[in-house]
Formats: C-alpha cells, sequence, structure tokens
C-alpha cells in the first residue's frame, strides 16, 4: 500500500487538471434553461458514427485545450448524431428520426439546422446566436487553428 500512496497522490492532483481539459458538452433539452440563466451562443456540432471525418475533428480539434477553453466560457457545445432515433424538442418544435431505408435514416433537426446549399454532409459545425437563428455553418474538417480563429471571432461579438 505504500507503494501505490505516491501513484494516487499524483493521481488525485492531475485529475482536476484533466477534468478540466474535457469538453463540457450539453443536450437539446439542457438549453432553454441554460438560456435562461446564462444567454450564451450555441455550437452544435452534427456528425454520425460512421464518418471518419468526424471522428477526426472529436478527437483533434474539438480536443484542442485552448478550442476547449474558449468553447466552456462563450458557448454551450451540443454534438448532435444526425441518425439520433429519439424525438427532440427544440425552440419550440418537436423533431423526428425520418427513416430512408432499412436500417438508415437522418433527423429532422440534423436536416433543419445542417443543410447548407442544399446538401447535409458531415461533419456540420453550426453556431446559434442566444435566439437560436444560425449565424455561420460549415461542412467539412476543421484544425484546432481554424477552429479557434472562428470562435474567436464569434465570441469577441458578445
Amino acid at each position: 500500500m505504500n507503494r501505490l500512496l505516491p501513484f494516487i497522490v499524483i493521481i488525485a492532483l492531475l485529475m482536476p487538471i484533466v477534468l478540466k481539459a474535457q469538453l463540457k458538452s450539453y443536450t437539446f433539452e439542457d438549453i432553454d434553461s441554460l438560456q435562461k440563466t446564462e444567454p450564451k451562443p450555441i455550437l452544435i456540432f452534427i456528425y454520425t458514427d460512421w464518418c471518419n471525418h468526424c471522428k477526426h475533428l472529436q478527437y483533434t480539434s474539438l480536443k484542442n485545450k485552448a478550442v476547449s477553453e474558449i468553447l466552456h466560457q462563450y458557448f454551450y457545445f451540443l454534438p448532435f448524431n444526425a441518425e439520433e432515433k429519439r424525438d427532440i424538442a427544440f425552440a419550440g418544435t418537436k423533431f423526428s428520426f425520418q427513416p430512408t431505408g432499412i436500417q438508415t435514416g437522418i433527423h429532422e433537426l440534423a436536416i433543419k439546422l445542417g443543410v447548407i446549399n442544399g446538401v447535409l454532409s458531415f461533419p456540420t459545425l453550426v453556431l446559434l446566436d442566444k435566439a437560436y437563428k444560425p449565424v455561420w455553418r460549415y461542412s467539412g474538417y476543421l484544425n484546432a487553428k481554424e477552429l479557434k480563429t472562428v470562435l474567436n471571432q464569434f465570441s469577441a461579438k458578445q
């Protein structure tokens, strides 16, 4: 036990640093109450489980410490699987999953938020203002530096 004590102490000391670096995310169900207490813009990350570019964005750019800090301070971050099957109420409207085949489909909310020039592709980032109006959409991968630049532009408008 005495041999484990130094490791336990190190883990205990590092835990707050590790936890702080993790990106806090929310759900559509959280947003209304959060906006009432502390209004912030919302960054929605629309992805699918099969999308490799989505995974790359999630595990690189969105895990970047500087990006995480900006998101935590100035935005509500909301990851959204475009193939989510449950109904979602958002901004006073109920949205549902729409099957397109036997095992496939797309959520209405993904279409509503993420379509750019008539096309929904993945990943898509959507920035909503405090009143849930889209102010920016981007489809494709952004590296951490590019994402940080975009977030800084919109956080400066606060």
